[in-house]
């Protein structure tokens, strides 16, 4: 299931939905009613590169303990809204502002997919009906953070650099014996 809010584009409307704070976060109508419901609900909220809203969407609605996020809809949603930021949100109906081992895992695989596409991942919130924990204030979001998928992530970017580079190396030899090529033949036109 998933609920789309668009969000107005008129002047009026962006200057009360930007993010500055995770006070800001906090007041967000779409977060204020998540915050005591009974089963886990995700959102994204996607941001410009001013922090003006520019989408929120929730991307599931799980059970009072877990929530399944496909990590493939939830980049999708990041780059068909232009996003140059995100803030991933989900509560904890247990009251429990403590992330699990996988809001950490799951956190650092959309952190180091996002950085992929040039997209920073700001925050990801945890609430509770009267808490709040920010795994970035926690030092939860981390660049070096290691696990199996990471692991792959980096070896799939590092494949692609080295495909890249080979490429380019192939562009530029090219060039060069294209050039040599012209050399030798005006040099052989003035002899």
């Amino acid at each position: 299931m998933s609920m789309l809010i668009e969000v107005e584009k008129n002047e009026f409307d962006s200057a009360r939905r930007k993010v500055t704070s995770t006070d800001d976060v906090l007041n967000l109508k779409e977060v204020k009613e998540i915050r005591n419901a009974i089963q886990e609900h995700f959102f994204i909220i996607c941001l410009d590169h001013r922090n003006n809203i520019k989408k929120i969407e929730l991307l599931g609605i799980g059970n009072e303990n877990q929530i399944l996020i496909n990590v493939k809809y939830l980049i999708r949603t990041a780059l068909i809204s232009a996003s140059s930021k995100v803030i991933l949100i989900h509560n904890h109906p247990a009251d429990s502002t403590k992330p699990s081992k996988h809001d950490i895992e799951l956190t650092n695989t959309v952190n180091k997919m996002l950085d992929i596409f040039k997209i920073k991942l700001l925050d990801h919130i945890i609430v509770t009906e009267n808490e709040f924990s920010s795994m970035y204030s926690m030092k939860l979001i981390n660049d070096e953070y290691k696990s199996e998928n990471i692991k792959l992530l980096d070896k799939v970017k590092l494949e692609e650099e080295i495909y890249t580079l080979k490429e380019k190396n192939k562009e530029l030899n090219s060039k060069l014996l294209n050039y040599m090529k012209k050399e030798k033949e005006d040099s052989e036109e003035y002899e």
